[in-house]
């Protein structure tokens, strides 16, 4: 009798660990397709203080958790924001712009004043703006040089009564003489002069037969448009991290190359120039102090 109720005992035991075993074989395919077994997770452990600092480390955010809009605590977004290149922008075009209107300058100025290759008189220069170091300036310049270029080859075209000149020389007349008002204006404007004064600076016939005066030729490069603009950003600083895409390639179909942070500006730099209208979006992010 005791052999049979032992043999009985066997039998039970080993029916209750089948049955264990698919119960955990269940819960093991269901926290798999993410079900949690009901009253596996107390209270306790989703309160406010079961959540640590390690568990917000760096190394605990991945790239999953930022596609779905979580983001470390210790890093700050500055701006989100689109943008359209412009001619106005261009780092190259402002650069080149300032170089080459500012020896137009001081090489009209000494020419104006030779008066040995003047000698019914010298042109009056003392009107000109300082030199120019940004756009507005830029602007400034290039209308006042014009105005004084255009009377200085109206004088050497006359054919008696010269004020500066003592004969007449060829025409070397501007492709146009109104007023400019853009960085992109200007350059067109500023290459013509050169083009042109260099010409009129390198003739005898007027300036008593006395040849050009080297120092007095423009030796600047023509103005000319690089490929990267300069972006106004508002409390950016040059330790910020920018990500930017390109939305629209333009007319230039420009792929972005790089994006430097500076002082409340970024520089975005391409494979070319990225003319008036390719579009960018970006963002800019700041460690945490």
């Amino acid at each position: 009798m005791a052999q049979i109720s032992d043999l009985y005992k066997e039998i039970l035991n080993r029916m209750n660990r089948s049955a264990n075993k698919v119960q955990l074989g269940t819960v093991i395919q269901n926290i798999s397709a993410g079900v949690v077994p009901a009253g596996s997770i107390s209270t306790a452990e989703l309160a406010d203080d079961a959540v640590d600092a390690d568990k917000l480390a760096d190394d605990a955010v991945s790239i999953e958790q930022l596609d779905s809009g979580i983001k470390p605590v210790n890093i700050n977004i500055l701006a989100v924001a689109d943008a359209e290149t412009s001619r106005e922008d261009n780092v190259a075009g402002l650069s080149s712009a300032i170089a080459l209107v500012n020896e137009i300058k001081a090489d009209f100025v000494s020419h104006a004043a030779n008066a040995t290759r003047h000698t019914n008189g010298v042109q009056d220069t003392s009107a000109l703006s300082a030199d120019a170091d940004d756009i507005a300036s830029i602007v400034v310049l290039s209308n006042e040089l014009t105005t004084l270029y255009a009377a200085h080859n109206a004088d050497a075209i006359l054919g008696s009564s010269w004020a500066y000149h003592n004969g007449q020389a060829a025409d070397k007349v501007l492709a146009a003489a109104t007023a400019v008002s853009t960085l992109a204006e200007s350059i067109v404007r500023l290459n013509d002069i050169k083009a042109k004064y260099n010409d009129h600076e390198d003739e005898t016939t007027g300036h008593d037969s006395v040849a050009s005066v080297t120092a007095d030729q423009v030796a600047s490069a023509d103005a000319a448009y690089g490929v990267a603009i300069l972006v106004s950003a508002v409390n950016v600083l040059s330790s910020d991290i920018v990500c930017w895409s390109i939305l629209n390639s333009g007319t230039g179909t420009v792929v972005g190359v790089s994006a430097v942070a500076g002082s409340a500006s970024i520089v975005f730099t391409f494979d070319a120039d990225p003319q008036n209208d390719a579009v960018l979006s970006y963002s800019v992010f700041r460690a945490a102090v």
